[in-house]
């Protein structure tokens, strides 16, 4: 069970350590990821420093450099709070993703004829 927590979190901090650095500097969007989902990139972005009340400017490039200092940071408990951000951001960009792709995000009126 451990080397499977260890592999998720190398894979975690991996996955996120290459968003932040390829992140566009005047967006906090990250570029040449065609697949990233942007709406649902800052919304779970800006998410995070909400559900954290982290104390930041309120925007994604700000969550990005703060998420880049934790990674950077020789500070034991810099990694663990950054894996912990990591994780909850995950989290919330997957159920995102999922809710737009499942049409859960664009939720519209839908009316029913009865002939």
């Amino acid at each position: 069970w451990a080397s499977i927590v260890s592999s998720w979190e190398y894979t975690v901090s991996g996955w996120l350590a290459l968003f932040t650095f390829a992140r566009v500097a005047d967006s906090g969007a990250p570029a040449q990821l065609g697949e990233i989902d942007g709406a649902c990139w800052d919304a779970s972005s800006l998410a995070v420093i909400e559900a954290r009340k982290l104390h930041l400017p309120n925007s994604v490039e700000a969550f990005w450099d703060f998420m880049a200092y934790l990674h950077t940071s020789p500070q034991p408990g810099h990694h663990s709070a950054f894996m912990k951000l990591a994780q909850l951001f995950w989290e919330r960009y997957v159920d995102c993703v999922l809710s737009r792709a499942h049409g859960l995000g664009r939720r519209g009126t839908i009316i029913i004829s009865r002939d």
